[in-house]
C-alpha cells in the first residue's frame, strides 16, 4: 500500500506548503515590495564593500585619492 501513502503524503505536503507558495506569488507580483527590497539590499551592500575595501587600503598602506 506504498503507492497509497504517496499519494496522501504528496497530498498533505500540497496542503502544507499551498500557503507558503501563495504568498510567495503575491510576493512576485509586488513591484514595490522587490524595488524597496532591492534598494535596501544595495545600500547594505554598498556600505559593507565600502568597510571592507578601506580595511584593506589600511592594510596594504593605501591612502585616499578622493
Amino acid at each position: 500500500r506504498y503507492g497509497d501513502f504517496k499519494k496522501q503524503l504528496a497530498a498533505d505536503i500540497w496542503a502544507f506548503t499551498k500557503p507558503i507558495n501563495e504568498r510567495i506569488a503575491e510576493i512576485r507580483n509586488d513591484e514595490k515590495l522587490l524595488d524597496e527590497v532591492m534598494e535596501q539590499g544595495m545600500v547594505k551592500a554598498q556600505k559593507s564593500a565600502r568597510e571592507t575595501l578601506n580595511l584593506v587600503r589600511d592594510a596594504i598602506g593605501l591612502k585616499r585619492i578622493y
